[in-house]
């Protein structure tokens, strides 16, 4: 007898069915994960949750469809005989070549501003892996052209019999992008003798725009997208995520579940997390992950601006430490971290330092600031030196697409502006290519926020060689116990290690 047996259950959810118990147990140890930061759940806390995301679940038998490939791996290292449902399987006997691939995109026939595109190798071995798979997440880094990677994907799919009658969704984090990729694809088909028109076949949906769906193909925010009716997710033939780091966000993965008829599902992302959990839930409701191409590779190559980064190392005087450790000692552990992120924040001569740091490399080009704590901390800086600086501009969540949008087009016409932005609003999918400095002055140890805020400067422009970022680290370090920033900075540190991007390093002492 068969020790598994894999059988779908829908485009989600495959059902395992195993002979003894203990290869049940074993398939539940392979497929469950610590949560990060599990400890801080009030569940955990009150003992009614261990901390463990269970992927396969014994009752039911059901695991999702995109960790086949792991199952059968475990099977195999197991030596357990397995049995898998043919129609779980890729159909490689229908699989595209090279030569394919060109004839479609040929056919596609891509342009910008008028003028044909050839497609980057890349951009052709993501469309491959795509269409070859029907389930995949592509890792490319910022400044890869996703855009048209999906425009393509999207074209190709339009063309199967299978999706006539069938609606492509686009999935992306923001408003914004939801504007801009509409406007990229319009980009992409805007040609003399072009026959395939953005109006007719595309239509976006956020809060603005109607919910009632009439084009083949929607770009939606999933915000917007988890308010659409039920029956709506029946219809869906393929599903696109952009920047598929979020896909692990409740909502997001609650609608990807439940396009239980969509064999289609690809995800994009220059980024993910570390953490084998958040891997194997996006691997299990989109598909197996491959990486498209590296930032590094993407600068060696042209394509990208290199990246400089500066960590600026802020030694703070004697009396702050002991003042923060002292406020610290009043706290419990939990709001510790809190009262270090308030406390630096009101450092009147840290300000300072901040001011004139942008002040030193703002005629060096259009500069960022990235900043955490929009309300109590954000604007202020904004209206503080906005009073030193005419040319200053805020972009965070409150303010509308419309206006984000003019600030975009208008910095092509600047050359000294410093535009103050949340990390929320700039670290996912914004595209300003004139930008040459960015300034970090909030501590954060997520890798995408990291990551993909640097991306947002890798966008080759002209009037840029290389980009330049200042990562400001404090040093609160007392009685040789380091205080969260400069942990913080460890991690991030790894991070622009693991990418190769060049490091230096300064030091100053604040006064």
């Amino acid at each position: 007898m068969t020790d598994i047996v894999i059988t779908k259950i829908n485009d989600t959810w495959m059902k395992v069915v195993c002979k003894e118990v203990h290869q049940e147990m074993d398939i539940q140890d392979k497929f469950s994960f610590k949560v990060p930061n599990a400890d801080h759940d009030p569940r955990v806390r009150k003992g009614v949750w261990d901390g463990i995301k269970k992927l396969y679940n014994r009752q039911t038998k059901r695991l999702y469809v995109g960790l086949l490939l792991d199952l059968i791996d475990l099977c195999g290292s197991k030596g357990w005989t397995y049995n898998v449902d043919k129609q779980l399987l890729p159909d490689f006997n229908e699989s595209l070549d090279d030569d394919d691939i060109q004839g479609l995109v040929e056919f596609i026939n891509p342009h910008s501003d008028g003028f044909k595109i050839e497609p980057y190798d890349y951009q052709l071995e993501a469309l491959k892996y795509q269409l070859n798979m029907n389930r995949s997440v592509c890792l490319a880094a910022t400044s890869a052209g996703k855009s048209l990677i999906l425009y393509m994907a999207v074209r190709c799919y339009q063309l199967m019999e299978d999706l006539v009658g069938k609606t492509i969704f686009i999935t992306v984090p923001t408003i914004d992008l939801v504007e801009q990729l509409y406007d990229d694809f319009q980009d992409y088909s805007t040609f003399d003798g072009s026959e395939w028109h953005v109006a007719r076949h595309c239509q976006k949906i956020s809060g603005k725009y109607s919910k009632s769906i009439d084009k083949q193909i929607v770009i939606t925010t999933w915000q917007s997208m988890s308010k659409l009716p039920y029956d709506v997710f029946e219809d869906i033939g393929a599903i696109f995520i952009d920047e598929t780091h979020s896909a692990k966000a409740d909502v997001l993965k609650n609608i990807i579940e439940s396009a239980t008829s969509c064999p289609i599902r690809h995800g994009l992302t220059g980024t993910l997390n570390d953490t084998e959990c958040d891997i194997k839930v996006i691997t299990g409701i989109l598909g197996p992950v491959k990486r498209i191409v590296t930032a590094r590779e993407l600068i060696d190559e042209g394509r990208a601006s290199n990246i400089e980064i500066t960590m600026c190392l802020l030694e703070h005087p004697n009396h702050s430490r002991e003042l923060l450790s002292e406020l610290k000692s009043k706290v419990e552990v939990k709001k510790k971290y809190n009262v270090e992120v308030e406390f630096i924040n009101s450092l009147e001569y840290r300000r300072e330092f901040i001011y004139n740091t942008i002040d030193s490399i703002k005629d060096q080009g259009n500069t960022l600031v990235i900043f955490d704590r929009v309300d109590s901390y954000g604007k202020q800086l904004f209206e503080e030196y906005s009073k030193r600086h005419k040319d200053t501009h805020l972009n965070i969540g409150e303010i509308d697409s419309e206006t984000r949008k003019k600030l975009r087009i208008s910095i092509e016409d600047k050359n000294n502006a410093v535009i103050f932005a949340s990390f929320g609003t700039l670290s996912t999918g914004i595209s300003i290519k004139k930008l040459h400095n960015m300034i970090i002055i909030s501590s954060n140890k997520s890798k995408i926020r990291a990551l993909q805020s640097i991306g947002r400067l890798m966008r080759l422009h002209s009037s840029k060689k290389s980009a330049n970022i200042l990562d400001l680290v404090d040093n609160l370090t007392y009685n040789e116990k380091p205080n969260y920033y400069m942990e913080h900075a460890n991690q991030r540190l790894n991070f622009y290690k693991s990418e190769q991007f060049d490091l230096n390093f300064l030091r100053f002492n604040l006064k």
